[in-house]
């Protein structure tokens, strides 16, 4: 008995000093993963909020570009008559809005249903103004009657939407 006791005397200390720096070495390996871990995300989160930036930007350059003001001044109705003039802008606004599809997996649901809203309101006017104006009247009647129908409207459906995408940039800051 005396030698289990002298062998327990040496034993037992050792492993206590081994189960100490196996629970050390542990905690510091948990923590060190957590660090990295973080830092990790902290890069991820870095780069997610300059993709989001970018995806708001061309948001705001979407809804400029679909303005009545802005189309009419971008396409020329020179050599149009009133249908191809309307086919003409109803095709440049899709056309914009398309290519900036995939911008809604950056913003909320509010905001891109806000752009979605301001494109149909901009079809809505232009296909108002090409029935407004009789057949044989020109495109430049057309575009008149577009801007006529935007400044008493306003803008306000692409106002609205341009306000609610700086509000949301606003809020990741």
């Amino acid at each position: 008995m005396t030698e289990f006791l002298e062998i327990l005397k040496y034993t037992l200390p050792a492993v206590i000093v081994l189960l100490c720096a196996v629970l050390l070495i542990k905690y510091f390996l948990k923590a060190e993963s957590e660090k990295s871990r973080i830092a990790s995300k902290g890069k991820i989160s870095e780069k997610t909020i300059q993709i989001r930036l970018q995806a708001y930007e061309r948001i705001v350059l979407l809804l400029e570009r679909i303005s009545p003001q802005q189309l009419v001044l971008r396409i020329d109705s020179s050599e149009m008559d009133t249908n191809q003039y309307q086919r003409h802008l109803l095709r440049t606004v899709r056309e914009e809005f398309e290519h900036n599809l995939a911008q809604q997996i950056y913003v909320s649901v509010e905001a891109w249903e806000m752009v979605k809203s301001a494109k149909e309101t901009v079809i809505q006017m232009i296909n108002k103004s090409a029935k407004d104006i009789p057949a044989d009247a020109t495109a430049l009647s057309v575009a008149s009657k577009l801007v006529e129908l935007n400044m008493l409207d306003g803008n306000k459906q692409i106002d609205k939407a341009i306000s609610f995408v700086k509000k949301e940039v606003m809020e990741l800051f």
